[in-house]
């Protein structure tokens, strides 16, 4: 009867299940590159995460949280939210993590978890990290995953704090490619609107933090990226 997506601002960020389902589409999301494809839309740009969203909602319909569910609530926010270091913060999810907390969350086991690294991510990075190169005079710093290493049951999410956390970088960005002539893109930024970036080349997130998929190889795709985040740069 309905088909539900969470966190999702363009369909094709579906995947497969957009071939397999004919539902209408309720959209609950906060990214403010949102596409507005869905039949039905709930969209907080302002929200810090699509589980803060859903908690106000069930709140507001009076639907108890137990701990399960607020285990799972609290994983969404704060992953979103770089544990609350990202610009994207507010009081507001804040709070509701505080709530969340004292419905039995344990912050320190939800972290433990996440900071853990599998042996086979730590090894694929050990042969990513001789990339690192910079553009811009040290203002945008790169990684490639090629071809040649890439391997979709490793994970990358955390490649991309590396090139981030340099002074002097504002704009970090994590090429890799999965196929011939498809190249994903990962960015992060202190002052650049990135989203605006990821949309030009079909993609989206938010402000300073976003991605997208490029249809070229991996050294193609990379100069027309940092053409434009080039650009972005001498616009600020």
């Amino acid at each position: 009867d309905l088909t539900v997506v969470v966190d999702a601002s363009s369909k094709d960020r579906m995947g497969a299940a957009e071939d397999c389902l004919s539902a209408p589409i309720l959209n609950i999301d906060h990214h403010v590159s949102n596409t507005r494809y869905a039949d039905y839309l709930l969209l907080d740009d302002r929200a810090a995460a699509t589980g803060e969203i859903m908690y106000r909602m069930l709140e507001a319909n009076g639907i108890p949280v137990d701990q399960e569910l607020a285990t799972d609530l609290y994983t969404a926010i704060v992953t979103d939210c770089g544990f609350f270091k990202y610009a994207n913060t507010t009081p507001r999810c804040m709070r509701v993590a505080a709530d969340l907390v004292a419905l039995g969350v344990k912050p320190d086991e939800i972290s433990d978890q996440l900071e853990l690294k599998a042996r086979n991510s730590v090894e694929l990075l050990a042969k990513v990290l001789p990339s690192l190169s910079f553009y811009a005079g040290g203002k945008i710093a790169t990684l490639e995953v090629p071809l040649s290493l890439y391997d979709k049951t490793v994970s990358t999410e955390s490649f991309i704090y590396h090139p981030r956390y340099i002074a002097g970088v504002d704009v970090a960005v994590l090429f890799k490619q999965v196929e011939p002539r498809s190249t994903r893109v990962s960015m992060r930024s202190k002052k650049v609107d990135v989203s605006r970036v990821a949309v030009a080349f079909n993609g989206g997130g938010h402000p300073k933090a976003a991605g997208c998929t490029i249809g070229l190889p991996l050294e193609e795709a990379k100069k027309a990226l940092l053409e434009a985040l080039e650009k972005a740069l001498e616009e600020l």
